[in-house]
This record gives structure tokens, C-alpha cells and sequence, in this order.
């Protein structure tokens, strides 16, 4: 059994829809597990065509979990290369890192890092950190809900001839964000989750970043299940400069596999 696993593994890998990269990047879909232990979520794409087009895709995604009492460990990585006709229409790598201990069964602190590069975003690079509390209700017995408050960090630097308007290739914003997250089971195999993300700058609200996450899956097996996610980025200001322009507004509807494994449970 486990080496059959292992082998839905990598086919999910190689044929899973790949999440939507943007400048915030929601990272949400193991953290409110309530197994104990470690659990590993991997999904991934890969395409590649030659003849009247030469077009390569590779993308994928994968989260590690690991709780334990109050304790929870989060790891995430995502990376996309896209070559079409020998020019790059995807370039992106994302990493995340959080912590989060409950302190009341409803009431928690979290502290999160992350880096990123995204080419056609040009964001050279994006580096944050943050800290913040987070409150957990379960208003029905098959809806939970979770909201989140931190103060974040960012330091971004431009690619190319690429500047945040009216100031230089380097910016540093003190953000406030803030996320709610719901997850509603409508039977035993059909779970429907959202996640809204909103980043306003303390120094300029009316620069400010958005993320709506959209899903339902479908549960096949313990550990797999059919997803269809609508993903919508939004950001205020976007970099400016060269001879091309960044749209404020990225939307993508993925539909996939998701394959979650339990790897490790404590001892009661």
C-alpha cells in the first residue's frame, strides 16, 4: 500500500493543477487540520509540446504540516517555469514559513515569513515577515471559521527598469494584514473553503493588495480528492516602468487533484 501511495504521489505531481502565484499566496489549506502529526499536501503540473509550437510548462506546490498540542509548523514551496517558442512566459518561485501556537482553544498567535520572485510580476525579490493573532470559531458543527490580524514587514526589490511609482527600484512597506477563512463541509466527501486576504499599507491606504481563494473538493479516497479553486489577485499599485505594463488584476479557475498524506501521528 505505502508504495502505491508513493506512485499516486508523483502522477499527482506531474498532472495536478498548480495554485495561482501572486503577490499574496494562500498557504491556508493544511493549517486548520485537526489531525495531529505530519501531513504532506503535493500538487503539480507539466506539459510539453513540439512540432508547430514549442511550448514546456512545469509547475508545482508542496505544503508540510506538522501539529502537536498547541504547536503548528507550516512549510510551504511553489515554483513555475514556462517556455514558449524559447521565451519565458512563466518564471516564479514562492517559499513560506509559519508558526502558530493556540493559547485558548478560540485564540492564537501566529508569526510567518516568506520570500519570492515572480519575472513577469518584475519582482526581483519580495521578502516579508510578520506577526499577529489569530481567532478560531465553529459556529456549526460543519462550518469553521478563522480570522487573522498581523502586522507585516515587506521589502520588495523591482527587476529591470521596474519602480514602485514615484518612488525607486527598492520599497519597503509596513502592512497590515488580515485574512478570514472559511471551511464548510457539505457532506462526507464535498467541502467547500474560501479565503479572503486583505493587505492595506499603514503608510498609504489606498495602497493595498487582495487575494480571494474559491474552492470545492471532492473527496475520492482518505487521502485524494478532485478540486476546482477560483483564484482572484488584486493589487493597488503595481510597479511601474519599461516598456511593458504590470496589470493590477491577475483571476486563474484551476481544476486538479489534491493528494494529502498523513506521514506521522503521535502516540496518545
Amino acid at each position: 500500500m505505502r508504495y502505491v501511495r508513493g506512485l499516486f504521489l508523483l502522477c499527482g505531481l506531474l498532472v495536478c493543477a498548480s495554485p495561482c502565484f501572486g503577490q499574496i499566496v494562500n498557504v491556508h489549506s493544511l493549517s486548520e487540520q485537526k489531525k495531529q502529526g505530519l501531513m504532506l499536501l503535493a500538487s503539480g503540473t507539466a506539459d510539453w509540446r513540439v512540432g508547430n509550437v514549442n511550448f514546456t510548462l512545469v509547475e508545482g506546490s508542496l505544503i508540510a504540516r506538522l501539529a502537536y498540542n498547541r504547536h503548528m509548523f507550516l512549510l510551504s514551496g511553489q515554483g513555475g517555469l514556462g517556455i514558449k517558442s524559447d521565451e519565458r512566459f512563466v518564471a516564479r518561485a514562492f517559499s513560506h514559513v509559519r508558526y502558530r501556537y493556540m493559547f485558548l482553544k478560540r485564540l492564537g498567535a501566529e508569526t510567518f515569513g516568506q520570500l519570492e520572485y515572480n519575472e513577469f510580476w518584475r519582482m526581483a525579490a519580495r521578502r516579508l515577515a510578520g506577526l499577529g493573532a489569530v481567532f478560531r470559531v465553529r459556529p456549526l458543527k460543519q462550518l469553521s471559521v478563522m480570522f487573522g490580524t498581523a502586522y507585516m514587514f515587506e521589502y520588495n526589490q523591482y527587476s529591470d527598469s521596474f519602480q514602485y511609482p514615484g518612488g525607486g527600484n527598492e520599497k519597503i512597506f509596513h502592512r497590515w494584514s488580515n485574512y478570514i477563512r472559511l471551511k464548510f463541509q457539505l457532506d462526507k466527501i464535498l467541502f467547500f473553503q474560501h479565503t479572503t486576504f486583505f493587505q492595506p499599507s499603514f503608510e498609504d491606504f489606498a495602497d493595498w493588495r487582495l487575494l480571494v481563494d474559491t474552492s470545492l473538493s471532492i473527496k475520492l479516497k482518505k487521502w485524494l480528492a478532485i478540486t476546482i479553486s477560483h483564484v482572484l489577485s488584486y493589487n493597488s499599485i503595481p510597479p511601474v516602468g519599461g516598456a511593458t505594463t504590470v496589470s493590477p488584476l491577475d483571476s486563474s479557475l484551476l481544476v486538479g487533484l489534491t493528494s494529502t498524506f498523513h506521514l506521522w501521528k503521535p502516540k496518545k
